[in-house]
């Protein structure tokens, strides 16, 4: 039994998809040790929407909405680095890594902006084994209950094992058939650009 041609480039199967599976499921992101430093972000699309991983001067990890509020223009572009503050480059609005305004040009001078009211949406985050998870849905069931079973059933991640996740090739999405190797070779030839499963 197998999903008939069609359903792996039908639009409309995709977008319920997008918005049933992905945009309602945990989905992993990066490895911890990727925003692993106050600052420290990586930036993709998950089920469409464009998200930021980062870790706050108080160590949390937070995902937030790379769209501005004033103008909705991207405040960073997919892929990862490290910050102080998000700008977007059209009116140069700035947020602070847990996702608050803390300079809009020009706003002072509007009596009825109140800068408080103004921040980026959020987005639930979990960490499990040394991975990053986001879902779309802020107030989403927590991740590690749903990984019980799991989690108490296999052994802890060793970080120096040969057997580690560092050493194991990247699984590529079950829709595109690819062969490992060859995903991570196409992943090498664009670090620009990422995308969790999802997206697109």
């Amino acid at each position: 039994m197998s999903l008939p041609p069609a359903a792996f480039t039908s639009p409309g199967l995709w977008e319920r998809e997008r918005e049933s599976v992905f945009g309602r499921s945990w989905v992993p992101v990066a490895h911890v040790d990727e925003p692993a430093e106050p600052g420290a972000y990586v930036a993709l699309s998950v089920a469409g929407e464009t998200v930021v991983v980062v870790r706050g001067e108080d160590g949390v990890l937070r995902g937030l909405s790379t769209v501005c509020r004033h103008r909705l223009m991207p405040v960073v572009e997919e892929g990862s680095g490290r910050t102080d503050v998000f700008t977007c480059p059209y009116h140069l609005w700035r947020y602070g890594l847990d996702g608050r305004l803390v300079g809009a040009t020009h706003m002072k001078r509007n009596p009825a902006f109140d800068p408080r009211a103004c921040r980026l949406p959020r987005f639930a985050v979990a960490e499990w084994r040394g991975f990053a998870f986001v879902n779309l849905n802020a107030s989403a069931e927590p991740l590690v209950p749903q990984l019980r079973r799991i989690h108490d059933t296999s052994p802890p991640r060793n970080p120096a094992s040969p057997s580690s996740t560092e050493a194991w090739p990247t699984p590529c999405h079950a829709r595109t058939g690819a062969i490992p190797g060859r995903c991570d070779r196409a992943r090498r030839a664009s670090p620009g650009r990422r995308s969790a499963p999802g997206g697109r």
